[in-house]
C-alpha cells in the first residue's frame, strides 16, 4: 500500500536512517534494525557490576585457608568434545556461542579476571568421558568503545580446548537471543544490542572477544572521572554523568566516561539474584511508610565494638538513615532515635514500618511502642526477604560500595564502621531510579546537595597542627587517613594510624592518589590482611548444575530466617555519617580524640598517582545545607544490619598485575596475556555428603590437643632452670613444703622403694589472658603406687555443678555477695597413714647425702590418697570451726542461721562462701587463714574456668576465654559465626559410609565442649548428639562439631544470667520433655529436663534414654521420672541449705497422657512393660515431693533439649532458658 505523503517530495532523494540507502523510509526498510548501541568486542549475559547487585561480603584475608571446603559441581555436556594435546596461543580470543552448552566454559586460565578455585567437581561430555573442573570465576571483557562487559559464573576445565558461551544461559539471565538471516543478535536486558554474529560457513556461530584486565586506580586518578568514580564510593558512570547532566547536585561537572570495571569494584562487588524492583504500593509523602533491617554480624567488629547497623529508608524520598549496634537489642533505641529526628526535620509523623520477622523487630518492647505511637507495622511473609526488597537492596549497595572503597586503599577490616557511615552519606547524594530528577538527599531536604568537598575515602590527608607554643622548626601538619565527614559539623574526620587516634578537622590538604602504607614496606598497592564480612540468607538457586545434598552439614546461614545475631545503637547518621562511638568523646573544630584504630606503618606514594597535595574545603560549604537528622551521640555504639544471605567462609587474595611473566601453580611462567587478577574463595566450610573423600582416617586440622595448655610452660627442669622467674617459683614450691613440714631426710628401709618427683610448670593468667603468676609444682609419680601397699582410700568428694549454680541463683536472690579464697599448696597439709618414701627432687639434692631419700609425713601432689587425705583434713577443720556438712552434698558446709548463716563450697583446695552477713564472711577468712596459709581472692570473679560477673542487678557465668582457646585450638578463630548449634532436623548415623577422622582429636574436641555445657544450656543437646560417636567418628559427624563450633565464634560472650530479684517464696520450677526414637541406630529417645529457681535456670540435662520407648506417652513419662529424681534432690538440698522444709517442686509436662500415668498407678497392655524404676515419680506424686502440671508445647522451656531448633524458636529458646550476651 503506497504512503500517502503529507507534503511534495522526490523519494528518491529520501535517505533511509536504518540503512542509509536512498529510495525509501526507515520503516519500509527491510533490512535488519540498526544497532542501538554500540556493538561489543565482548559479550555478556548481564549488566556490569557497578553498583547495586551484591553477592557477599569478603571476609578476612590470611596466609592460606585452614581448611577449604570445596563446592562439587557436576555438568554433563554432551554435545561438547575435549582434547589433550598443548593450548595454541592463537585461539585465546576466540569465543563459540554455543546453544548445546549449558554453562560458560574454558580451558584458559589467563582469562580470567576473577577465579575461585575452591569450586571443583566434574563434567562429562559427548564422548563420554568425564574431566574436572577447577574452578568458576568471572571474565572481563572490552566494547569496542572501550567499556567493559562482564561474563560471570564461567567454568574452569584445563582439558578444555575452546571457549564457549551458553546461549541458554544468557538467556537465562535476562538476555535475548535472536537467530535470523544468518545473523546471531544478542541483546542485553535493557534490549540494547551487545553482539551480532554472523553464521559461519560450518554453520557456527564465532565471536571475537579481547579480554581486558580491571582499570587500575593507581593510574587513573589524574582523571576526573576516575577520581570523582572513587570519591563517590565507586559509583557507575552512568549515575555520575546522571548527576551532572541533569545538575542534580551543586559542585559536579559533566562527567561523560564509558562504563569500565575498576580493580575495587571487580573485588569488592559481585552479582547476586536481584529482589523485585517494585512494590504495589509507594508512599506519596515522607515517612509515609519506611523500610527498616538490621544488618550484620559483620566481623570483625569496630573499635567500639559495634557488630551491626540498622539501615532505615523513606520509601517516599529514598533517604537513609543509618545506626551502628553493637547488640540487637539495642535496634529499639536506634529506631526511637531515627524517628524523632525524621519527624523534627519532615514536620511529619511517621505512619508504617515495613521489616523482617527478626526477633529485634517482633519484641515486646519494639510492639509496644509501635502501637503507642500508632505506627503500622508490615511484616514480610517467613522466608520471603524479597517482600522487603527497598531496604534489602539498599543494604546490598551499602555495604558493596563500602567494600570497594575499602579494599581500593587497602584498609583494615575494623573501619567498616566509617565506610558503611560514608556509603549511606554518598548514596544519599547519588541517583536512584526510584525518584527522579533529583537525589534522596534532594528530595528530603528540598535543595541541592553540594558535593565539591568529596574526597576519596582512606586517602592521606595532611592535617594542620594546631597546638600552641609550637617551635618555629616543627612541622606544621600531620599525615593522617581521611575516615569520612562529621556529623553536624562541616568538617573531615581523619584519622592517625600512628597513635591510633580520631581527630575532626576542617584544615587539611589531601593526596587522594595515596593510601596508607599498612605493611611498613612500600607497596604499589597496599593490601589489608583483613576484611569485614557480613552475614546474609541466600536464596535458592535455580542452576541446570546438579548440586550434591549438603543437609548434613549445611551451614545454617542458608536459612531464609538467619538474619541477625545482634544489635546494638549509637549516633545516627543520616546526612551527614556518624563517627564510631567507640570512646564517645566529641572533637572540636579542630581535633577530637575518639576511635582506637590498628597500628599502622606510613603512607605509601602510590606508582601511578603523581599528583601533589591538593588543597579541600571543608564539607557542607553551603552555609544553607542542614546538618545530620540526628546528631546526638548515644553511649550505646553504632548499629549494623542487613539482608541474610548464604554465610561463605570467604578470603581474599587480590593480587596487583604488573609486568611480566607470571608463574601458575605448577610454577611454569605465562606469558600468554598480562598477569590478571585473581581472587581465591573457598565458598563452603562444611563437607558436603558426595565432596567426603574416602580417606582413612581423615586428619582434623588443630593446633594443640589441650585448650588450656601454654606454649610458655616449660617441660623439662633443665629448661625452666634457665629462667629466673622459674627458679623462684620452684625455691617457693620448696619454701611451702618446709613450712608444712611435708618430709623428713631418711634412709630407704629394707623393703619399700622410692617414688620419683617432677616438677610441673604452670603459667597462671586471669580470664582475659593476662598473666598472673608464674606456678611450680612438685609433683610425685604416682602412677608407681600399688594400691594396699602405698595407698588405700582415694575418693574425696568435690561440690558439684549443678550445686555451685543453685548457691549461686540463691546468692543473687537473696542479694548476697560471692567470695572466694584458694588454699596455698592445699595438698601438703594431708597427713599420710601410709608409709611413702620419694627420691629427692631434681636440682634440690642436698650435697653429700645423695644416696638419702625423703619420708613423708604429709601428702604431696600427685599421690593417689592426697586429695583423700587432703579433704579428711579441712572437713575436719570446718567441723572444728562449728560448720555443719550438708548430708545431700558431701562439699557443702553450712554454719549458723538466719542471717548469720555462711555457706561454703568445697572444690579441692577453692572456696566458695556466701552469707547474708559480710562481717561473719570476714570472720571466717581470719579463722582459715589462722590455720592454712590462705590467698583471699575477694568477690567471686573466675572459678573452675567459669568468669563470674557480680552486677547490681544480677550474677552472670560465662566461659568466653575458655570458648575462643576451643576454636583457636581449632583453627577456627577466624571462621563464620552460625545462627545455631545444629540444624534443624539433622540426623546423624553411626553408620555412616563417609570417611574416618582421627579419633583421639574427635574425642578431645567434643570433651572441650562438653565443659563448656557448664555455662551453656543452648549447646546441650548438639554437644550430646556428638557425642554419642566418639568410637568411630566420620567426617559427617566432624562436620556437625564445626558447626557448632561456628555457633559458638557468634556467641563467645554468651552464658547464664542469675538476676538479683527478691521473692517471698523462692520456689523450684522443673520442665521435662521428650522427643520419640529420635536416634536414628537404636531408636532411643532423647531426654530433656532443665530447673529453675526463681527464673534462673540451675541445672539442665539432655541425654539418650536407656530404654526404647514405644510411644510419646512412654518417652515423655521415663523423662518425667528423671527430671523427679533430680527435682527431689534440688528441693532437699535448697531446703538445707536455706534450713527450710523443702517445698514440693513443681514439674511442668507437655503430654497429658504421661501426666495421667504419673498420677493413675494403673497397669495396662501400653504401660505394663515399663520397667518399675521409672514409676519412682508415682510415688513422688503421691507423697507431694512433685507436683506434675501441664504446660502447652510453645511454652516448655526443655524443647531445646531434646531437638534441634530452626532459627528462630531456637534464639526465643534460648532467651527464655536465660543465656544471653553478658558482656
Amino acid at each position: 500500500k503506497a504512503r500517502k505523503p503529507w507534503r511534495k517530495f522526490d523519494i528518491k532523494k529520501v535517505k533511509c536512517h536504518n540503512c542509509g540507502i536512498l529510495g525509501h523510509f526507515k520503516s519500509d526498510c527491510k533490512n535488519p534494525p540498526k544497532e542501538r548501541a554500540l556493538m561489543a568486542k565482548g559479550g555478556d549475559d548481564s549488566d556490569m557490576m557497578l553498583m547495586v547487585e551484591v553477592c557477599e561480603l569478603m571476609d578476612e584475608v590470611g596466609p592460606a585457608p585452614k581448611a577449604p571446603a570445596t563446592e562439587v559441581i557436576t555438568l554433563n555436556e554432551e554435545k561438547v568434545y575435549l582434547h589433550d594435546k598443548q593450548r595454541t596461543n592463537t585461539a585465546g580470543h576466540v569465543w563459540y556461542l554455543d546453544m548445546g552448552a549449558s554453562n560458560h566454559m574454558t580451558g584458559d586460565k589467563d582469562q580470567f579476571s576473577e577465579l575461585n578455585l575452591s569450586v571443583g567437581g566434574t563434567v562429562r561430555f559427548g564422548d563420554g568421558r568425564t574431566v574436572g573442573i577447577t574452578g568458576r570465576g568471572t571474565v572481563l571483557f572490552e566494547l569496542k568503545n572501550g567499556g567493559h562487559k562482564v561474563l560471570t559464573d564461567v567454568y574452569y576445565i584445563p582439558k578444555l580446548k575452546s571457549n564457549i558461551i551458553s546461549l541458554g544461559q544468557l538467556e537465562e539471565r535476562g538476555c535475548k537471543i535472536v537467530l535470523e538471516d544468518g545473523y546471531l543478535w544478542g541483546y542485553d536486558r535493557q534490549r540494547m544490542l551487545i553482539m551480532k554474529v554472523q553464521r559461519s560457513p560450518n554453520r557456527l556461530y564465532i565471536l571475537n572477544l579481547d579480554r581486558v584486565d580491571p582499570v587500575c586506580l593507581l593510574s587513573s586518578m589524574e582523571d576526573s572521572a576516575w577520581k570523582w568514580h572513587v570519591r563517590y564510593g565507586h559509583l557507575n558512570f552512568q549515575a555520575l554523568r546522571q548527576l551532572g547532566q541533569k545538575e542534580m547536585v551543586r559542585g559536579l561537572l559533566c562527567i561523560d566516561h564509558v562504563e569500565q570495571v575498576c580493580d575495587g569494584c571487580l573485588v569488592g562487588k559481585q552479582r547476586r539474584a536481584s529482589f523485585p524492583r517494585e512494590g504495589n504500593f509507594r508512599a506519596s509523602k515522607a515517612l509515609e511508610l519506611v523500610h527498616g533491617d538490621l544488618c550484620g554480624p559483620i566481623t570483625p567488629a569496630t573499635p567500639a565494638g559495634n557488630k551491626y547497623f540498622l539501615l532505615i529508608v523513606d520509601d517516599f524520598s529514598r533517604y537513609m538513615w543509618i545506626v551502628l549496634l553493637k547488640t540487637k537489642d539495642q535496634a529499639l533505641q536506634a529506631f526511637r532515635k531515627v524517628k524523632m529526628a525524621a519527624e523534627v526535620e519532615s514536620e511529619a509523623k511517621l505512619k508504617a514500618l515495613r521489616t523482617d520477622r527478626g526477633g529485634e523487630f517482633k519484641s515486646r518492647e519494639f510492639t509496644e511502642f509501635c502501637e503507642a505511637h500508632g505506627i503500622k507495622r508490615y511484616l514480610t511473609a517467613p522466608y520471603s526477604p524479597q517482600q522487603n526488597g527497598v531496604v534489602e537492596r539498599r543494604n546490598q549497595t551499602v555495604v558493596a560500595m563500602a567494600r570497594s572503597m575499602m579494599k581500593s586503599k587497602g584498609m583494615p577490616g575494623k573501619f567498616w564502621g566509617e565506610a558503611v557511615n560514608t556509603a549511606v552519606y554518598l548514596l544519599n547524594r547519588a541517583p536512584t531510579k526510584s525518584v527522579v530528577g533529583m537525589t534522596p538527599y534532594e528530595a528530603w531536604y528540598g535543595h541541592k546537595p553540594a558535593v565539591d568537598h568529596l574526597r576519596t575515602f582512606g586517602c592521606i590527608a595532611h592535617v594542620k597542627t594546631v597546638a600552641g607554643h609550637t617551635s618555629k622548626l616543627a612541622d606544621r601538619s600531620t599525615p593522617m587517613m581521611l575516615v569520612g565527614y562529621e556529623a553536624g559539623t562541616k568538617a573531615y574526620r581523619a584519622c592517625n594510624p600512628s597513635n591510633n587516634k580520631v581527630v575532626v578537622t576542617r584544615d587539611v590538604v589531601f593526596e587522594e592518589a595515596r593510601s596508607w602504607n599498612w605493611n611498613s614496606t612500600e607497596p604499589v598497592y597496599p593490601i589489608s590482611d583483613e576484611i569485614f564480612h557480613v552475614f546474609y540468607n541466600d536464596s535458592e538457586r535455580a542452576d541446570n548444575i546438579d548440586q550434591p545434598d549438603t543437609s548434613a552439614a549445611r551451614s545454617d546461614a542458608r536459612d531464609d530466617d538467619a538474619r541477625r545475631d545482634a544489635s546494638g545503637s549509637s549516633p545516627v547518621s543520616g546526612g551527614v555519617p556518624g563517627r564510631d562511638a567507640a570512646s564517645g568523646a566529641t572533637g572540636s573544630s579542630s581535633s577530637g580524640e575518639r576511635a582506637t584504630y590498628p597500628a599502622p606503618g606510613s603512607p605509601a606514594r602510590c606508582a601511578g598517582g603523581s599528583s601533589g597535595p591538593a588543597p579541600g574545603s571543608p564539607p557542607g560549604s553551603s552555609s544553607h545545607e542542614p546538618e545530620s537528622p540526628a546528631a546526638t551521640q548515644s553511649p550505646q555504639g553504632h548499629v549494623t544490619g542487613g539482608p541474610e544471605v548464604h554465610a561463605r567462609e570467604a578470603t581474599s587474595d587480590f593480587v596487583a598485575g604488573s609486568s611480566g611473566a607470571r608463574a601458575d601453580s605448577s610454577g611454569e611462567p605465562q606469558s600468554e596475556h598480562p598477569p590478571t587478577p585473581v581472587r581465591l574463595r573457598p565458598v563452603l566450610d562444611l563437607y558436603p555428603k558426595k565432596a567426603l573423600q574416602k580417606v582413612n582416617p581423615v586428619k582434623i586440622k588443630r593446633k594443640g590437643r589441650q585448650c588450656l595448655l601454654s606454649v610458655e610452660e616449660p617441660t623439662k627442669f633443665e629448661d625452666a632452670n634457665k629462667e629466673e622467674y622459674w627458679r623462684r617459683a620452684m625455691d617457693e614450691e620448696l619454701g611451702s613444703i618446709r613450712d608444712n613440714k611435708v618430709w623428713e631426710l631418711a634412709d630407704l628401709p629394707n623393703g619399700h622403694k622410692t617414688i620419683g618427683l617432677k616438677w610441673v610448670y604452670k603459667v597462671k593468667k586471669d580470664a582475659e589472658g593476662n598473666l598472673l603468676k608464674h606456678k611450680a609444682r612438685l609433683v610425685a609419680k604416682g602412677f608407681v603406687q600399688e594400691q594396699g601397699v602405698d595407698f588405700e582410700e582415694v575418693f574425696a568428694p568435690v561440690t558439684r555443678m549443678e550445686s555451685v549454680r543453685l548457691v549461686i541463683a540463691l546468692a543473687a536472690q537473696e542479694s548476697w555477695k560471692l567470695h572466694h579464697m584458694d588454699v596455698k599448696s592445699a595438698f601438703l597439709n594431708g597427713e599420710l597413714k601410709e608409709e611413702v618414701y620419694v627420691k629427692q627432687p631434681p636440682g634440690y639434692i642436698k650435697e653429700g647425702e645423695e644416696h638419702k631419700v625423703l619420708k613423708l609425713h604429709k601428702a604431696l601432689y600427685g599421690l593417689h590418697q592426697a586429695p583423700r587425705a587432703w579433704n579428711i583434713k579441712l572437713d575436719r577443720t570446718l567441723i572444728s570451726l562449728g560448720f555443719e556438712k550438708s548430708p545431700l552434698e558431701h562439699a557443702m558446709y553450712k554454719r549458723g542461721k538466719g542471717k548469720d548463716r555462711l555457706l561454703v563450697g568445697i572444690y579441692v583446695d577453692d572456696l566458695l562462701i556466701t552469707g547474708a552477713d559480710e562481717e561473719e564472711i570476714a570472720r571466717f577468712k581470719l579463722q582459715m587463714k589462722e590455720l592454712f596459709k590462705m590467698s583471699d581472692l575477694g568477690l567471686l570473679t573466675y572459678y573452675l574456668g567459669i568468669e563470674v560477673h557480680q552486677k547490681p542487678e544480677g550474677i552472670t557465668l560465662c566461659q568466653e576465654a575458655y570458648a575462643k582457646k576451643i576454636l583457636e585450638s581449632c583453627s577456627m578463630e577466624d571462621c563464620n559465626p552460625s545462627f545455631v548449634p545444629m540444624e534443624p532436623r539433622l540426623k546423624l548415623s553411626k553408620r555412616s559410609e563417609a570417611s574416618a577422622v582421627d579419633a583421639t582429636e574427635y574425642r578431645s574436641v567434643v570433651g572441650s565442649l562438653r565443659y563448656l555445657v557448664n555455662t551453656r544450656p543452648d549447646l546441650a543437646y548438639s554437644v550430646g548428639i556428638v557425642s554419642r560417636f566418639m568410637e568411630a567418628p566420620t567426617t559427617e559427624h566432624w562436620a556437625a562439631v564445626k558447626h557448632i563450633l561456628r555457633y559458638i565464634k557468634g556467641t563467645t560472650n554468651f552464658g547464664c544470667v542469675y538476676l538479683r530479684e527478691k521473692k517471698e517464696m523462692v520456689e523450684l520450677l522443673g520442665y521435662s520433655d521428650s522427643d520419640l526414637a529420635g536416634d536414628v541406630d537404636d531408636r532411643k529417645s532423647t531426654s530433656g529436663v532443665a530447673y529453675f529457681l526463681g527464673g534462673s535456670i540451675v541445672t539442665w540435662l539432655s541425654q539418650k534414654q536407656k530404654v526404647v520407648a514405644l510411644s510419646s506417652c512412654e518417652a515423655e513419662y521415663i523423662a518425667a521420672a528423671t527430671a523427679a529424681g533430680q527435682g527431689v534432690w534440688l528441693g532437699r538440698l535448697l531446703g538445707d541449705l536455706t534450713d527450710k522444709e523443702a517445698e514440693s517442686v513443681v514439674l511442668n509436662v507437655d503430654n497429658k497422657s504421661a501426666i495421667a500415668l504419673c498420677k493413675n498407678p494403673v497397669h495396662h497392655d501400653r504401660t505394663k512393660h515399663i520397667d518399675i524404676r521409672y514409676h519412682y515419680i508415682r510415688e513422688c506424686v503421691e507423697e507431694s515431693k512433685i507436683e506434675v502440671n501441664y504446660v502447652c508445647t510453645d511454652d516448655q522451656l526443655a524443647d531445646i533439649l531434646t531437638k534441634s531448633l530452626g532459627r528462630q524458636k531456637f534464639t526465643e529458646m534460648r532467651g527464655r532458658i536465660g543465656v544471653q550476651a553478658v558482656k
